[in-house]
């Protein structure tokens, strides 16, 4: 095992226990409270984390650059172009979470204003100027 990076002691622990988390995760966003979207994008994301983790063991253990070269060369560009792909997943992620955050807001900005305008209509709240609807102006 001369010229690998890691013994794969090492190296094939950690991505099973990684596996296994990705799985966790995986079913954690089936719940109905996750938006549909993101559960879309997060699930993207854990299945390029999955297609990744063969790549990173056999690039680490596997795979000696000295005797290797072309196999090591394709795995780790590999492991780049899934590196790259979780970071534009992330990007996408984020601006999604502002996108549903903005929504929410504006959803709640609504229901306040209803229920002021419910209130106001029942004589129960000040108008803007301070006034409530039975003191005379």
């Amino acid at each position: 095992m001369s010229g690998i990076h890691l013994h794969a002691a090492v190296t094939i622990p950690p991505a099973v226990a990684v596996g296994i988390w990705v799985m966790w995760y995986w079913r954690r966003l089936g719940r109905a409270e996750v938006p549909a979207r993101r559960r879309r994008i997060r699930r993207a994301s854990l299945a390029v984390i999955l297609a990744s983790l063969p790549l990173h063991v056999a690039g680490l253990s596997f795979l000696p650059p000295q005797s290797h070269v072309r196999g090591y060369v394709l795995v780790w560009t590999l492991a780049l172009v899934s590196l790259g792909l979780l970071v534009g997943l992330g990007v996408l992620d984020m601006f999604n979470s502002l996108r549903l955050e903005r929504e929410h807001r504006h959803d709640v900005h609504l229901a306040a204003t209803r229920l002021i305008r419910a209130a106001r209509a029942a004589g129960l709240a000040a108008s803007p100027n301070g006034e409530t609807e039975d003191e005379p102006s």
